[in-house]
C-alpha cells in the first residue's frame, strides 16, 4: 500500500509539473487574456470534485435533489419527525404512526415558515409511506403531486427507488405533470399568437386584466397543498347511531289517572293505579335509557371551519307501549344543524377535529322506568312507566372526529335535547363515521 501511495504521489507531481510547464509556455507565446483558460484548465482535481458536489446539492439542480438541509427551527422540528417516520417507524411497520408524524411535520411548516423545497420533500416522504407502507397508491400520488408542485426538482431517495411501486407512482405523476405543463405552454402560445393577430396593440386595461388573472392563477397554484386539500373535501356524508338518555323528574302518583306517565304490566296491559298504599306509586327521578335511532347525514363545509347540514333517520329500538286513545309513536327523525370546527384548517390533515354545534327538528323520544306500588288487590306490584315526548326539539352539543385520513374518520358527539309538547329533556350520545368528497 505504501508503494502504491508513493506511485500515486509521483504521478500527481509529474502531472502538476507538466501542467505548469504548459501554462508557462502559453504565457510566453500568447497574451495574458489567452493564458487564463489554461490556468482554469489546471484546476486541481480536488477542486473540480468539490464544485461537482456543490452543484449536486444545489436547490436549482437540473438533476433534482433528494434532500435539503433544515435551516430554521421549524424545519429542524419537522425534519426530526420526518426522519423518525421514514426510518424507525417505517421499518417497524408502524405506518399509521409514520403518517401522523409526517402530517404533524407538514402542519408545522404550515404555521411556521419553511422553504418550498423542504415542504416538497415532506410531501414526498408521506407519499412514500402511503404507497410502500399503507398500499394507498392514490393518496400517495396526491402527495407526490403536492411535492412536485412545491418544487419541480424533488426526486426520490435511493432507498425509495428500491420500491418498484413507489418508483412507478412517482414517475406517473411526474410524467403527467410534465405533459400538462407542455400542453398548457402550447395552449398559451397559441392563445398569445391569436391575440396578436386579432389585436396588434393591446390596450392598457386589457394588459392590467391579463396580469391580474395571471396573478390570481399563480396565487391559487402556489397555495399550500394543505389548503388545497381543505378546499377539496367540502361535502361530508355520515352514518351514525344515537342513544337517547331521558331525564325523569320526581313524580308522585306516577301511574294514577292524570299523570304524564302511562303504566303497563309485564304483559303489556295498561294498569291505572287509583287505590294504592301511600309510599309507593312514584318516580324518584334520575336518568334512564330511551330510544335508539339510526341517522344518515350530509354536511357542507364553508369558509374552512363552518358547516351546515341535515340528518334523516328513524327510531330502531325503545318504542313505548301505546295506550288506547294515544297517538302512535313517530319513528321518523329529521333535523338541521350548524357546526363550528375548533381547529385551524381542520379538513386539511388527519388527526383530532373538535367541534360544537346547534341542532333542531322533528323527532320523538320515549323512556321507561320501573314503578313499585302496593294496592289492596296487588301488594308489591311493579309496573313499567313510560314517558313520551312531543315531536319537536332543539339541541346543542359538542363532538370530536378522529380523521384517520383527511377525508374520513369516526365521530363521537353528545348533545342536550329539549323536546316540546309535552316537554321532555334528554341527552343524545352519537357514534358514527363520516367521509368527505
Amino acid at each position: 500500500m505504501v508503494k502504491r501511495n508513493i506511485r500515486q504521489l509521483n504521478s500527481v507531481f509529474i502531472n502538476r509539473v507538466i501542467a505548469w510547464a504548459s501554462w508557462s509556455t502559453a504565457l510566453v507565446a500568447t497574451s495574458t487574456v489567452l493564458a487564463k483558460p489554461a490556468a482554469s484548465a489546471a484546476t486541481p482535481p480536488a477542486a473540480a470534485s468539490s464544485a461537482a458536489n456543490a452543484s449536486a446539492t444545489s436547490n436549482s439542480s437540473a438533476a433534482g435533489q433528494a434532500s435539503v438541509e433544515a435551516s430554521t427551527p421549524g424545519e429542524k422540528r419537522a425534519a426530526k419527525l420526518a426522519s423518525d417516520a421514514t426510518g424507525p417507524d417505517f421499518r417497524a411497520g408502524h405506518h399509521p404512526a409514520a403518517e401522523k408524524k409526517l402530517r404533524e411535520a407538514i402542519q408545522i411548516c404550515l404555521v411556521q415558515s419553511c422553504s418550498d423545497p423542504f415542504k416538497a420533500r415532506l410531501h414526498r416522504d408521506l407519499g412514500f409511506v402511503y404507497v410502500a407502507g399503507m398500499k394507498r397508491v392514490e393518496d400517495g400520488k396526491d402527495e407526490f403531486t403536492a411535492a412536485l408542485t412545491a418544487d419541480s426538482t424533488v426526486v426520490l431517495t435511493p432507498a425509495m427507488e428500491e420500491k418498484p411501486a413507489v418508483k412507478q407512482a412517482f414517475g406517473e405523476v411526474k410524467g403527467a405533470m410534465s405533459s400538462a405543463q407542455t400542453s398548457a405552454a402550447t395552449s398559451d402560445a397559441e392563445t398569445s399568437a391569436a391575440k396578436e393577430e386579432s389585436e396588434p396593440e393591446a390596450k392598457p386595461d386589457a394588459k392590467k386584466d391579463s396580469k391580474q388573472e395571471d396573478s390570481e392563477a399563480t396565487r391559487d397554484t402556489a397555495a399550500p397543498p394543505e389548503v388545497k386539500a381543505a378546499r377539496a373535501f367540502l361535502n361530508w356524508f355520515s352514518l351514525a347511531i344515537e342513544q337517547d338518555i331521558v331525564f325523569h323528574s320526581q313524580t308522585p302518583n306516577a301511574c294514577s289517572t292524570g299523570s304524564h306517565y302511562t303504566c303497563f304490566d309485564r304483559k303489556g296491559m295498561q294498569v291505572p293505579v287509583n287505590n294504592f298504599v301511600p309510599g309507593g306509586n312514584q318516580v324518584s327521578g334520575g336518568l334512564a335509557s330511551g330510544t335508539w335511532r339510526i341517522l344518515l347525514g350530509y354536511d357542507r363545509v364553508f369558509a374552512t371551519r363552518f358547516s351546515v347540514g341535515l340528518k334523516l333517520g328513524s327510531v330502531i329500538s325503545g318504542k313505548p307501549e301505546i295506550a288506547p286513545g294515544q297517538s302512535g309513536f313517530k319513528y321518523f327523525h329529521a333535523e338541521g344543524r350548524a357546526a363550528i370546527w375548533l381547529s385551524r384548517d381542520p379538513f386539511a390533515t388527519s388527526g383530532l377535529r373538535p367541534y360544537i354545534f346547534l341542532s333542531g327538528g322533528l323527532a320523538e323520544t320515549a323512556s321507561k322506568i320501573l314503578v313499585e306500588y302496593s294496592a289492596a288487590d296487588c301488594p308489591g306490584c311493579k309496573l313499567n312507566a313510560y314517558k313520551r315526548s312531543g315531536y319537536e326539539f332543539v339541541g346543542a352539543g359538542a363532538g370530536i372526529q378522529y380523521a384517520i385520513t383527511p377525508r374520513s374518520g369516526p365521530t363521537l358527539e353528545a348533545r342536550y335535547m329539549q323536546f316540546f309538547g309535552p316537554a321532555v329533556p334528554a341527552i343524545g350520545v352519537q357514534l358514527g363515521y363520516a367521509f368527505g368528497i
